[in-house]
Parts: structure tokens; C-alpha cells; sequence
């Protein structure tokens, strides 16, 4: 073979060889980006579906907060309150009406008596810092999801700066409101932490960490 034939056959291998690796280059600065995409997209669409459910969870919280109201106008009692619920025991007040005029869910409140899971309950020796006095008040929670709880506080304008997001604390211990307030006994029946200070609603993260971080929101349905 003649010597420039041989130098055009190298020139050749190696203009395919750079044309190869650019190839691979491009290759994978595509894949970072179609997995970069993907990834931001299924965080957008969990934000977006936790949203949704956000408005749901505020909405029953509100619905709930105003058929309280209307029962005590109507003439029931806090202490009348009925939180009875698909048929649980640990919410029955023995002090309620036996005509289930003041019972929050079914035909008294209106709320249905179905639909809402079993991971929620009414409390009535609890207090929540800077909200009415020392005393307890009368407040619902529900456990939501990280993300749930981020978003809830970013609508009541409450910052979420603790170690899983939202604002640490924990709410623990007591019972069920059954028609009679309790003063707390530890630091679990308050919420003490100052973002939610004056807050008649909030989400915290109630403990744990990583995958096992539980989270509850709040809110308070009579203060005092």
C-alpha cells in the first residue's frame, strides 16, 4: 500500500472514531435529560395530586368546623358534642341526645358517616400555643403525607423549616373527646412550637424520619 493511501486509511479511522464518541456524548447528555424530565414531571404530578387531596382534607376540616358551630347555636352543648363515627365506640358521648340532634356526623351535623378512613379523631385535652388560654381546646386531626402537610402550610402561611419539612412537634397521648375537657398531663397534648403560634390549623411532623416520618394536621374546632 502507498504511503498516502496508508495516511488517508488512519485520517479516516480516526475522524470515525471522534464522529463515535461525540455520538456517545450526545447519547448520554440525552438520557440525563429525558431522566431529569421524568423525574421532574412525576414530582410535579405528586404535587399537583397532593394538592387536589389538600383541598379535600381542608375542606372536610372547615365543613366540619362550621356544623360544630351550627350545633352549638342550635342549642347543643360542647359537652353534648357527638363524634360517634361509622359505628366506632371509643367517639360515643353518653351525653348527647339519644335523638342524634347533636351528633357531628349523620343527620344532626350532616357530615356523612362514611368516606373519611379511621385514621382521624377529635380531642379534647389538647392545647395549642397562643390559641385562646391554658385551657384545652376541642380539636380534630387526621394523619396526611409529607407532601399533604407541606402543602397545607404553605396555605396557612405557616413556614416549613423542621428537620422531615414541616415544623416539628408532636402530638401524643390523651383521649377522645367524649363530652369533657382534660387539662394535658405532658408536652405531647401541647403544640408548642412557635410556628404555630395563634394557628387554629397547621400540619406538623409528629416523629420519625425518612420513610417512617409520620405527619398530622390540625385543626381547632373550639378554642379556650
Amino acid at each position: 500500500m502507498k504511503m498516502n493511501e496508508m495516511k488517508k486509511t488512519s485520517s479516516n479511522a480516526g475522524n470515525a472514531l471522534w464522529f463515535i464518541l461525540i455520538a456517545i456524548a450526545l447519547l448520554g447528555i440525552l438520557t440525563a435529560m429525558m431522566t431529569r424530565t421524568s423525574t421532574e414531571t412525576e414530582e410535579t404530578g405528586d404535587m399537583e395530586r397532593a394538592t387536589i387531596s389538600v383541598s379535600q382534607i381542608m375542606g372536610n376540616a372547615s365543613g366540619m368546623s362550621a356544623i360544630v358551630n351550627k350545633l352549638l347555636l342550635s342549642g347543643c352543648a360542647e359537652s353534648q358534642l357527638n363524634f360517634k363515627y361509622g359505628g366506632m365506640g371509643h367517639t360515643i358521648n353518653s351525653n348527647a341526645p339519644t335523638d342524634g340532634s347533636c351528633d357531628v356526623y349523620g343527620a344532626g351535623g350532616g357530615l356523612p358517616d362514611r368516606g373519611l378512613g379511621t385514621n382521624f379523631s377529635t380531642r379534647g385535652d389538647h392545647t395549642v400555643i397562643d390559641v385562646g388560654t391554658a385551657e384545652p381546646e376541642l380539636i380534630f386531626v387526621t394523619d396526611v403525607t409529607r407532601d399533604q402537610c407541606i402543602s397545607i402550610n404553605r396555605t396557612l402561611g405557616i413556614v416549613n423549616d423542621g428537620s422531615e419539612g414541616p415544623p416539628d412537634d408532636i402530638f401524643y397521648g390523651g383521649t377522645y373527646f367524649t363530652g369533657t375537657h382534660t387539662a394535658p398531663v405532658s408536652d405531647d397534648q401541647r403544640i408548642e412550637n412557635p410556628a404555630f403560634s395563634q394557628k387554629k390549623a397547621g400540619c406538623m411532623h409528629n416523629g420519625g424520619s425518612g420513610s417512617t416520618a409520620l405527619f398530622l394536621f390540625y385543626t381547632v374546632l373550639v378554642a379556650h
